[in-house]
């Protein structure tokens, strides 16, 4: 029989109801999107759990030496592929606004990347240089980026704002001024942000100049509220919806196997009466593959527009490339491999045996 010939006959039982592609079909959508679904929401939560722990700056990490640190050791971190931002802190006199000399603002000197840090790089920054205020000290005198602020030394311009929340975090930046300044002199700390998290105490160290206080310098993490440690790799691949991308194998395999088996007096009679056994298994192929590939089509479009729900457009490329195809890969190879050995096990000499034994 020609493959033409192959694919017709193939048609007329889809189309006819002998196949049972609905039945079929809803069963492998079911699958799949129970499968995807369930490992989608699994890989979104873990996204959300990285995205809190570096919005809370746990990832970020300080070790303290008054008069002990080195700018230039400690902004040399940056270079690692890893590191967030790294940057030196020191304390100055306070700023006195003009019109409110009696509520002093703590104000510390920070190297260049340190702003990298408490803003993550999102925070908004005005045109030339200037002093960085929290966001509670902007709030409170109606400043933004850009604002200009009388102040007992003179005016200042306020170069941009940064968030920081009270989510545990160290509070002494809670309600500061921020003033960058050229990489001289000593410091008194040296923070550093990475992502993924990972032991940093040996370069921290790197960055103290040798003195007998700088050798008791403690390492500390900066918000402690999420953890001490998050492995987000660890976390995507111990997962315990992980599995489940392997569950539409077995699962479709078995389905098919036994709709294929449910047809095998139909298919013994085929060969007795003349039908070439490659031309029965190339169509029981083509229905089960057309019936797995439907199912797909209405599996796929809900699955795509929650993970557009969830995650937006940008992130849900990725839970799609996570999730889904991986689901689709083995709902398809369990299908073709279901319908291959379904077929196989089907003899024209059973056709008696299977007459007596049909329903």
């Amino acid at each position: 029989m020609r493959l033409r010939d192959s694919a017709g006959e193939a048609f007329r039982n889809v189309t006819t109801g002998m196949t049972r592609p609905v039945t079929l079909i809803v069963m492998l959508s079911c699958v799949i999107l129970a499968c995807a679904g369930l490992d989608m929401r699994q890989v979104w939560g873990i996204e959300q759990q990285a995205d809190a722990y570096r919005s809370s700056l746990s990832n970020a990490y300080f070790i303290k030496a008054e008069g002990q640190v080195d700018p230039r050791s400690c902004g040399s971190m940056r270079s690692g592929s890893a590191v967030q931002g790294a940057g030196a802190l020191r304390k100055v006199d306070p700023l006195r606004f003009a019109l409110a000399q009696n509520s002093p603002v703590n104000t510390y000197e920070v190297s260049p990347g340190f702003i990298d840090i408490v803003t993550g790089g999102t925070g908004s920054r005005g045109s030339g240089g200037g002093i960085w205020l929290s966001q509670n000290v902007a709030a409170k005198f109606g400043l933004s980026a850009g604002s200009l602020i009388e102040t007992t030394t003179g005016r200042m311009r306020v170069a941009g704002v940064y968030p920081w929340q009270e989510d545990g975090r160290d509070t002494r930046l809670g309600y500061a001024a921020l003033v960058e300044t050229l990489e001289t002199g000593t410091f008194d700390e040296c923070w550093v942000a990475l992502w993924p998290p990972h032991d940093v105490s040996m370069s921290l160290r790197r960055a103290l100049v040798f003195s007998s206080q700088s050798s008791d310098a403690q390492v500390a993490q900066v918000n402690y509220t999420q953890g001490e440690r998050f492995d987000p790799n660890t976390a995507f691949l111990t997962r315990v919806t992980r599995p489940l991308l392997l569950v539409p194998l077995p699962l479709c395999f078995i389905t098919v196997f036994a709709f294929c088996r449910r047809r095998r007096l139909e298919s013994a009679g085929c060969l007795h009466a003349g039908e070439p056994k490659a031309s029965m298994v190339l169509r029981l192929l083509m229905e089960y593959g057309f019936c797995v590939l439907v199912a797909m089509l209405v599996a796929v479009p809900p699955v795509v527009i929650v993970s557009c729900l969830t995650a937006g457009r940008k992130g849900a490329g990725g839970l799609l490339v996570v999730s889904l195809l991986p689901v689709l890969y083995f709902a398809l190879l369990g299908v073709v491999a279901g319908a291959l050995a379904g077929a196989v096990s089907i003899r024209e000499k059973a056709l008696f045996r299977s007459f007596k034994q049909r329903d």
